[in-house]
């Protein structure tokens, strides 16, 4: 793969990891494999899993290899 390919497909994903993450800080739910976090009922676990979220998303953006 190019380099120009390898970049726009990190930004593909960046992107929709962060529109994902968006989407989940506007409803307040989080959804994963094997669990669900609600921000009302666990609050640290809803806001640890959005950062980590976010983090993850900023590094594809970035392009960190």
């Amino acid at each position: 793969m190019s380099p120009a390919n390898r970049k726009v497909v990190e930004v593909v994903i960046g992107l929709a990891l962060l529109g994902y993450t968006v989407y989940e800080i506007r409803t307040g739910r989080h959804r994963g494999k094997w669990r669900s976090y609600c921000r009302d009922k666990e609050p640290v676990s809803f806001w640890m899993s959005i950062l980590l979220q976010l983090g993850i998303s900023f590094l594809f953006l970035i392009g960190v290899h």
